[in-house]
């Protein structure tokens, strides 16, 4: 809501509170699914979560992920085909997340293609296409892997002990972060390449957010720099 907002989308438009249903509905989907699919490993480390703590029941668990899922696409189709689609394809992507990926290391693929998908649904639903597809797509792919490995690594020692082989613990902490700051160098690289005159603010939003996330390995700066690097990009 907040990207529409930035693409000049109005609050008084119906269409703008349905975009933020649909995507509210798509991340109970996705939230849902992801803990019905972790229960078994939840119980063994005792997390404090819904299932292990039989607040509610992987039956229940289940419907909450299939009905949230339906219940956003049919909101989305209400906004068009086409982001009815962009947003299948989104749900799709966490949903082979939760059942497939997590465990692997292609834990990132989802991520990759997922998240460029975002401001280019809300670009379509606002009815402004990116002006450049090529660089939401370069630029994003890597932004999003470096969020993935970014928020990854603080989990690293439980997920391994889990036996969990994410792209984090293939890694390591140590390349792992470095190549979540290389991944918001080459996306914010991409990006400054299509952001005209906001082109420096790029640059130097990037390269500062790399460079203090290598010295601090806190994931909110990296969060925080890829954030405002697709702003400014969508701003411009």
């Amino acid at each position: 809501m907040g990207i529409a907002v930035i693409l000049r989308m109005s609050p008084a438009s119906g269409r703008f509170w349905l975009l933020g249903l649909a995507m509210l509905l798509a991340q109970f989907s996705i939230s849902a699914l992801n803990d019905w699919a972790d229960r078994g490993r939840d119980r063994e480390a005792e997390r404090a979560r819904p299932l292990p703590l039989g607040i509610i029941s992987p039956r229940v668990a289940l419907g909450i992920a299939v009905g949230s899922a339906a219940a956003a696409v049919l909101v989305a189709l209400w906004l068009g085909i086409l982001p009815a689609l962009l947003l299948t394809a989104a749900v799709a992507a966490g949903w082979a997340y939760d059942l497939i990926a997590k465990a692997t290391p292609l834990s990132v693929v989802p991520f990759a293609i997922a998240f460029p998908l975002l401001p280019a649904w809300v670009g379509v639903v606002a009815g402004q296409f990116p002006r450049a597809w090529w660089a939401l797509i370069l630029g994003g792919v890597p932004i999003a892997a470096a969020i993935h490995l970014a928020d990854a690594i603080p989990d690293i020692g439980s997920d391994a002990g889990a036996g969990l082989q994410t792209m984090a613990t293939t890694f390591g902490p140590t390349l792992a972060g470095r190549v979540a700051a290389l991944g918001l160098l080459l996306g914010g690289a991409v990006l400054a390449l299509d952001s005209g005159p906001l082109r420096l603010p790029v640059v130097l939003i990037t390269l500062a957010g790399s460079l203090i996330y290598l010295r601090w390995r806190n994931k909110w700066i990296l969060i925080g720099g890829t954030v405002l690097d697709v702003l400014t990009w969508l701003a411009w």
